[in-house]
């Protein structure tokens, strides 16, 4: 005789507002997963309607994979960032989709969405993120050496425990480093030394003889005389 399998989860009433909220959500990750961006889409938006459950993952969704698609302006975007029903999970909307229209090269749309976390939500752990996208989108897709620095003193000075100081570190002795307007391979070394040593602090015992030598010659070779 077959045996009939059940828990008693499965006699609950779930509303089915709420059901049909996570089963538009689960099927639209189930088409972003398969690559299916555009059924995604249409999945995400449903949850978004359907009810508060869900909601706010699926518009974390949502705007990335607009953000990706150049036929949608940054105004459309921002309509599903500020529809967030927990503003707590603002910033991390925020710099997902910097991060995603920094993919698909609208880098000054990516920088405006940054800036943002950084003057909205100045005390959420992401605003140092924020300053290090800026300054890395300044420097290597705009070009612009001395706004890249400013920001990357402004981000050392307003979050001096952050656990970006290593990278921050690294590109500002870059940018004094390279040939450029603020070619300065003094400071720049003074930088990449303090790089360094961020660097081996963070590392800590997973420091090896091999990285040590790496980065002492990288010195010697960047701030020879």
């Amino acid at each position: 005789m077959a045996l009939l399998l059940f828990s008693w989860s499965s006699f609950a009433i779930i509303p089915q507002s709420i059901n049909k909220n996570a089963s538009a959500y689960q099927m639209g990750i189930a088409a972003l997963i398969n690559g299916k961006n555009k059924n995604a889409i249409a999945y995400f938006k449903q949850a978004i309607n359907a009810n508060k459950l869900y909601s706010d993952n699926a518009r974390l969704e949502l705007v990335q994979l607009m953000a990706i698609d150049k036929n949608n302006d940054l105004d459309a975007i921002r309509k599903i960032l500020n529809s967030f029903n927990n503003d707590d999970l603002k910033p991390e909307a925020l710099m997902a989709t910097s991060y995603a229209l920094l993919s698909n090269k609208r880098h000054l749309e990516s920088l405006e969405l940054a800036q943002e976390i950084v003057t909205n939500f100045p005390e959420s752990n992401l605003a140092d993120d924020a300053l290090l996208l800026s300054a890395e989108i300044f420097y290597y897709k705009l070009k612009n050496e001395i706004i890249a620095s400013e920001t990357i003193v402004s981000c050392l000075t307003r979050y001096p425990k952050s656990n970006k100081q290593n990278r921050l570190y690294y590109l500002l002795a870059k940018i004094y480093i390279s040939p450029n307007q603020l070619n300065n391979r003094e400071r720049g070394c003074y930088f990449f030394l303090a790089y360094l040593n961020k660097d081996r602090e963070e590392q800590g015992k997973y420091q090896n003889k091999y990285n040590e030598d790496l980065n002492k010659k990288a010195l010697e070779t960047l701030c020879k005389n």
